[in-house]
């Protein structure tokens, strides 16, 4: 490329490069004044909008209170008075009624009661329950005799009752107390002994106890063994 040519090339960029370079200042300038302007205006909308008062709300004034009106007094019913009856000629005069018994001066006052006591039949007085037939406990056997030679007797004592331990002591068992055994709901113990008649107590949880279902006499029970 000749020496011409080449200074030519360069002017040309030079001068495209100058034009781009006032294009841009030339933009910035333009946007800031095209800036100022509208935030000017933005700013005076602001005030004028802030400068407008808003009016204060005005109390409301309460209604006055209604008086409600008295409900009209309801009208008093008619008072119907029943014609008499009349009277027939020649007519019986009523029975007298028959007195009260004299207790009844103490029975409490009640409300008057239409008079009916002419038809009226007086009242039965209510029949008495019968009283419940009375409980017998049966007597329970607590002494019982059978033969067990010609000469001795096979008796054989039962104590009824809640125990933990019981025994028996008469002069038969020499006045050795001898246990009986639990049996079902009682206690019991067979002795060999001869015809005739003997005390004896029970000795139940350690206290010396008559026998319920057997006579006593001088604080012992007797059992006479024919």
């Amino acid at each position: 490329m000749s020496d011409e040519n080449f200074n030519t090339a360069k002017h040309t960029k030079d001068f495209w490069l100058f034009f781009i370079f006032a294009d841009i200042i030339a933009l910035a300038f333009f946007g800031y004044i095209l800036y100022g302007a509208i935030n000017a205006r933005w700013t005076a909308a602001q005030q004028a909008s802030a400068a407008v008062p808003v009016p204060a709300a005005q109390p409301v004034s309460p209604l006055p209170a209604q008086t409600p009106k008295p409900a009209p007094a309801p009208k008093p019913a008619p008072v119907v008075t029943p014609a008499p009856a009349p009277v027939a000629e020649n007519a019986p005069a009523p029975a007298a009624q028959p007195l009260l018994p004299d207790d009844t001066a103490t029975m409490p006052l009640t409300a008057a009661q239409p008079d009916n006591t002419a038809n009226t039949a007086p009242a039965k007085p209510a029949a008495k329950p019968a009283p419940a037939p009375a409980v017998v406990t049966p007597k329970k056997q607590s002494v019982v005799v059978e033969p067990a030679t010609a000469k001795t007797r096979k008796v054989t004592f039962k104590y009824f009752g809640p125990a933990k331990k019981v025994s028996l002591t008469s002069g038969f068992t020499m006045a050795t107390p001898v246990a009986l055994k639990k049996t079902g709901d009682h206690w019991e113990g067979p002795f060999v002994i001869y015809p005739g008649e003997y005390k004896y107590l029970f000795i139940v949880d350690g206290h010396l106890t008559l026998d319920p279902y057997a006579p006593s006499r001088d604080g012992r029970s007797v059992v006479t063994v024919k």
